[in-house]
């Protein structure tokens, strides 16, 4: 009778086990779901974001280019110097309109003719024809004339005489949206080697991304019947069964994302070996306990029992009560001897949790802490990486968390002596530490959750430099130029500032002679000499041209010494470029002053670079005098 109690007690435990694992693999799998669709609503909010900020410098530019375009009627006739402006502000096309809608003028002559009737592209801003106040930007569609992707922005100009449209090649928008595919989320995912994951594209039927290679290369046809047309359009989130690929059983689960159906496939095997392992396990346990109980039971029922239960009792009113230094006395009878171990393994959990939270991050190397604060206990726990995090010897943080009191008022001091312009980001002054803290408050507790980011700061850091940074001179480039330039002008304490240009002299026939590799070296070289007093932003605009702002100056004549400074240094300086061969390090210079020439930067821009072009010419004749020594 008591083998047929175990064999029964086997099969119903396989059951339920079996059961439990399979809802385990349910909730799991629904759990990833649920950061695959948040990972992708992610994505796709970040390309929504970059797309706006993207449609926004569109705009700006078409304003820009009208602006000047006003400013200077020759751009309405002069392509050359309609290019040039197109490469100012850096899009690749600018075309006039006349109030008809017509193209009549711009970068591309062979767009001459077209007109806002040409097509459904062009017919985007035909609204503007009826409203001089619309001011369009086009989303990424390709052109008319030639079929790429472009993005258009087109405004009026300013006195109403016509439109102006400019068009960029959106390369870094279609870069992020490709970037974007299902593959990298998968990537990200904490998948076990037991477990497949697959997306399905629900137009097409095709697989678009999946853990496995194997089943990357295949087919939806190849693997069967159950992910046909037909099927994969009546399943649903609920949807759960077996399925064989290669001879190997999987339990899977399927998902549906607006575009994807996502599949989820865990090996039947492991999960049977798992449960198989575990009944047997829990079979032992009863024959064993079945033994003891049917030897001691006899002797301690009544000796132990109701007195052991009557102290645990006791013991349980005072850990009700939030007395968590109680210890449960350990006892003769194992059944009283194991709910005492229980009852104290209990109490360490509750006393431990958050030293085992913090354990769990750090294993998931999540730089977090987290402090909670019980209202009805008046307890304080909080996670090993509390202290680290906030920086606090052990003296401190002993007495910090001593009591709510204590540690609300540390937190309010470190809230006021490392706060930051953005909200609840704490930097710790003269480090380059940064903390998040965010708290949590219900009815029973307070929860404050600390977050190290300061490698997330940091990497922004090191990217936004390596996206200002001119690479072969260490200057800012075009585009970070101008941006600082603006920055630079508007909280500038001073009236008193400066353009100057700075072109290479020779730089052409330096490379035909002795190398590019020669060349760059040239270029740094008069890079370096680059150095202006006072306060100054250096920018290198293209392969041989250079641009310098001055401002912050105490006056006129303080700009005029720190740019005599740097006109000695025009021809003072050589390169050795060969053994025993030397050229010059020349360049040519001209320079435009607000309070003389211009106050407006762009203008001065353009004064300082005619002044460079008749500095050259002045110097041409000392500055061609290259030959190769072989």
């Amino acid at each position: 009778m008591f083998i047929v109690f175990l064999i029964l007690t086997f099969f119903i435990n396989w059951g339920v086990r079996y059961k439990i694992e399979e809802s385990r693999f349910v909730s799991e799998a629904e759990s990833l779901f649920w950061q695959i669709d948040q990972i992708i609503e992610d994505n796709d909010e970040s390309v929504a974001e970059i797309v706006d900020e993207f449609s926004q410098q569109c705009l700006t530019n078409a304003l820009t280019a009208a602006y000047m375009a006003e400013a200077n009627p020759e751009l309405y006739t002069d392509i050359d110097a309609l290019a040039a402006v197109a490469e100012l502000l850096g899009v690749d096309e600018i075309h006039f309109f006349d109030t008809d809608g017509n193209l009549y003028f711009g970068t591309h002559p062979e767009y001459y003719g077209y007109s806002f009737s040409s097509g459904s592209q062009m017919g985007y801003f035909l609204p503007m024809l009826e409203d001089a106040s619309l001011m369009l930007c086009q989303d990424i569609t390709p052109n008319t004339a030639e079929s790429k992707p472009m993005q258009y922005a087109a405004v009026w100009n300013e006195n109403g005489t016509g439109i102006v449209q400019i068009g960029v090649t959106p390369d870094r928008v279609l870069a992020v949206q490709e970037g974007n595919d299902i593959s990298d989320v998968f990537d990200m995912m904490p998948i076990s080697d037991d477990q497949i994951f697959l997306a399905i594209d629900q137009s097409s039927c095709e697989i678009v991304g999946s853990t496995s290679e194997s089943v990357m290369e295949s087919s939806v046809a190849s693997l069967g019947t159950f992910l046909s047309d037909e099927n994969i359009s009546a399943m649903t989130d609920t949807t759960i069964g077996d399925y064989v690929i290669d001879g190997q059983t999987y339990l899977y689960l399927i998902h549906h994302t607006d575009e994807l159906v996502v599949v989820d496939l865990y090996e039947k095997e492991s999960i049977m070996e798992s449960v198989t392992v575990d009944s047997i396990i829990v079979s032992i346990y009863v024959f064993l306990f079945a033994v003891v109980f049917v030897i001691f039971i006899t002797i301690y029922l009544n000796r132990k029992i109701i007195r052991s239960i009557i102290t645990i009792n006791s013991k349980l009113e005072r850990i009700e009560q939030g007395d968590l230094s109680v210890t449960m006395v350990q006892n003769s009878v194992p059944e009283i001897r194991a709910l005492s171990d229980h009852i104290n393994s209990m109490v360490r959990s509750l006393i431990n949790q958050a030293h085992k939270l913090s354990m769990a991050l750090d294993l998931a190397q999540i730089p977090t802490g987290i402090v909670e604060y019980d209202c009805v206990t008046q307890k304080i726990t909080a996670t090993g990486k509390v202290r680290e995090i906030l920086h606090l010897s052990l003296d401190e943080y002993n007495e910090s968390f001593r009591n709510a009191d204590t540690l609300a008022l540390k937190l309010k001091e470190i809230r006021e002596i490392n706060i930051t312009e953005e909200k609840n980001i704490l930097w710790f002054k003269g480090s380059d530490i940064y903390i998040k803290m965010e708290s949590f408050q219900d009815r029973d507790s307070t929860l404050v959750l600390l977050m190290d980011i300061s490698k997330e700061i940091q990497e922004k850091e090191i990217i936004k430099q390596e996206r200002d940074t001119d690479i072969l001179t260490g200057l800012y480039n075009r585009r970070a130029f101008y941006y600082n330039a603006e920055q630079s002008l508007s909280t500038a304490s001073t009236p008193y500032y400066a353009i100057c240009m700075i072109d290479l002299d020779n730089l052409k026939t330096i490379n035909d002679v002795y190398g590019h590799e020669v060349g760059d070296v040239y270029i740094k070289s008069i890079a370096d000499m680059i150095f202006f007093e006072g306060t100054f932003i250096a920018g290198r605009l293209g392969g041989d041209e250079f641009a310098v702002l001055l401002y912050n100056a105490p006056s006129e004549e303080a700009l005029q010494q720190y740019i005599r400074a740097v006109e000695q240094e025009q021809d003072s300086h050589t390169l050795e470029v060969t053994q025993g061969n030397v050229v010059p390090l020349a360049f040519s210079m001209g320079c435009a002053f607000a309070t003389v020439d211009d106050t407006d930067y762009i203008n001065l821009i353009k004064i300082a670079d005619h002044r460079m072009y008749q500095n050259k010419c002045s110097r041409k004749g000392s500055t061609q005098n290259i030959r190769y020594q072989g």
